[in-house]
C-alpha cells in the first residue's frame, strides 16, 4: 500500500500571516477646517500615522493647489461627526502609509454644492514609486455614503482621482478609510516541516497494515 502524504507539500507553503486593520474616521484630534497636509512631522508623516499629502500645483478648482481637509458641517455628510475632503476639489490627491498595506475602502459622499461635487472617483496603487494597480471608476457618490471597495493589495501609497465637474474641479467627502497593514509573514523552518511529516507518517504506518 502506498500512502501519499499530500499533507507534507501543503505545508511546504504554509506562512503564519498577521494582519492589522486599521479604520481611519477622522473622529478625534482633529477639529474643522484643520488641513491634514500641513500636519507635517519630522517623519513626514502626521494625522493617523498617514502622509495626507497636498495636490498638484494648480491641480485644483481655478488653479489653486489642493489638499486634505476635515470640511465644516455644511453640505457634508460623514458617517459621525466628521470627514475629509479634497480642498478645492483637487482631482489627483494622495495618501502615504509608510509601509506595504492592503488599502480594503473608504466610505464616500457628495461634498458642498452638488454642483461641485465629482461624478465619479478612481484610486491608483504605488509601491515603491512605480503603480501597480487602479481601480475601476466608482460612481456611486451622492448625500448617502457607499462603500467603495478597493481591493488594492501591497501597496504604499494611493492617489485618488476624481472627475472633473466644474472649474478643474471634482469634491467629494471620504470617511472610515480601512487597510491591513502587513505586520509579520513567518516562514516554517524546513526542519519543523520535515520532522511534521515524519510523525505523521509514524502515525499512518502504526495505523495501516502495509501490505507487499
Amino acid at each position: 500500500m502506498t500512502y501519499r502524504l499530500t499533507i507534507c507539500t501543503i505545508l511546504f507553503f504554509f506562512k503564519i500571516t498577521t494582519l492589522n486593520a486599521a479604520v481611519v474616521d477622522f473622529e478625534s484630534g482633529i477639529g474643522a477646517g484643520a488641513n491634514l497636509s500641513n500636519l507635517l512631522s519630522s517623519s513626514n508623516f502626521n494625522y493617523a500615522g498617514l502622509f495626507w499629502e497636498q495636490g498638484l500645483p494648480g491641480g485644483g478648482s481655478r488653479g489653486r493647489t489642493g489638499y486634505w481637509t476635515i470640511p465644516s458641517s455644511v453640505n457634508n455628510y460623514p458617517i459621525g461627526k466628521q470627514n475629509v475632503v479634497n480642498a478645492w476639489g483637487a482631482l489627483f490627491l494622495g495618501i502615504s502609509f509608510g509601509s506595504t498595506v492592503n488599502v480594503e475602502g473608504a466610505y464616500f459622499s457628495e461634498q458642498g454644492n452638488a454642483g461641485l461635487s465629482t461624478d465619479g472617483i478612481r484610486v491608483h496603487g504605488y509601491l515603491n514609486g512605480n503603480k501597480v494597480g487602479n481601480t475601476d471608476w466608482f460612481n456611486d457618490i451622492d448625500k448617502t455614503n457607499s462603500w467603495f471597495s478597493m481591493n488594492l493589495l501591497n501597496v504604499d501609497r494611493i492617489v485618488i482621482e476624481a472627475q472633473e465637474v466644474a472649474n478643474g474641479a471634482g469634491i467629494y467627502g471620504m470617511d472610515n478609510l480601512t487597510y491591513s497593514e502587513n505586520i509579520s509573514v513567518v516562514p516554517i523552518p524546513s526542519s519543523i516541516l520535515f520532522l511534521g511529516c515524519a510523525v505523521f507518517s509514524l502515525i499512518v504506518c502504526s495505523r495501516t497494515k502495509i501490505v507487499d
